[in-house]
């Protein structure tokens, strides 16, 4: 009976022992920096990953990728007219907005290729509102407070 015993807690220390040294060879983090404008706006994302190997000298590999949306809303809060500039798309890229309240209630949804556009708040009560912007096949999304 002890020999079973022996050999299980073997396979089980073995196993453990593999897939941890597994893991530490192969380990990869990642962190995240993120820019915002003086109107809270972000402006860039950076990934930072950090991949370490479990050799004698510890070898650490870091890899920035930098993204910029190139869209900018103003002024956040805003007492009523809230502007959108999208920059570094071509011309005819077609832009869909639609603005949620709190409770997730569909209230503007407009389609257009302008890369300026203002939308009126003035007649919505004052709170905080989710702000979805389509571009291509991304999604962009932004809590817009309405004073």
């Amino acid at each position: 009976m002890i020999k079973p015993a022996i050999k299980l807690l073997a396979i089980l220390l073995f196993s453990i022992l593999f897939e941890s040294q597994f893991f530490n060879s192969y380990c990869q983090t990642q962190s995240f920096t993120y820019s915002y404008d003086a109107s809270g706006n972000r402006t860039e994302r950076v990934i930072n990953l950090l991949k370490s190997s479990n050799n004698k000298s510890q070898q650490e590999i870091e890899l920035n990728i930098s993204e910029t949306t190139g869209i900018k809303i103003y002024p956040n809060p805003t007492k009523g007219l809230l502007k959108i500039n999208i920059r570094g798309y071509e011309n005819g890229t077609q832009f869909n907005f639609k603005l949620f309240d709190i409770e997730g209630t569909e209230l503007i949804s407009k389609e257009t290729g302008e890369s300026q556009i203002e939308l009126n708040l003035s007649d919505y009560k004052s709170g905080i509102y989710i702000l979805h912007l389509l571009i291509e096949d991304q999604i962009f999304k932004w809590k817009i407070i309405k004073d």
